[in-house]
């Protein structure tokens, strides 16, 4: 049967897209138009380029591009996920187990890292 992606129930930020939007502003901002007008083009809300527009006025086009990478670093590097992921793609019988079935209680038991299955799992999903 194989393993299958789950479906996401929120769609992926568009980081690039939420930038571009921020800069966007910049430009209005320099231009002179109002904030409700700004929020209304970009289809953002008021508070939101009311934010955006103190941090422009404080330190100018910079104070508004992307911060960098969101959320919480990997725990583990590239390479050890994909031993991981060979490791379980080989199956169980292949880790020294007696039998053909993953359970988590199995694979964090030492043969491999638990924090390296939730991360493939998060990545699966």
């Amino acid at each position: 049967m194989g393993i299958q992606k789950l479906q996401r129930y929120r769609p992926r930020r568009d980081f690039a897209g939420i930038e571009q939007r921020r800069l966007d502003a910049a430009v209005l901002f320099e231009q002179g138009i109002a904030q409700a007008e700004t929020a209304r083009q970009l289809g953002v809300s008021r508070q939101a380029v009311h934010i955006r527009f103190a941090r422009w006025k404080k330190r100018g086009k910079t104070a508004l591009a992307a911060a960098g990478r969101a959320g919480r670093k990997p725990g583990l590097s590239c390479s050890q996920l994909k031993r991981v992921e060979a490791s379980l793609l080989k199956g169980p019988r292949a880790n020294g187990f007696d039998t053909d079935l993953w359970s988590l209680p199995r694979s964090a038991s030492g043969k491999l890292e638990r924090k390296a299955l939730k991360e493939l799992a998060a990545e699966l999903v």
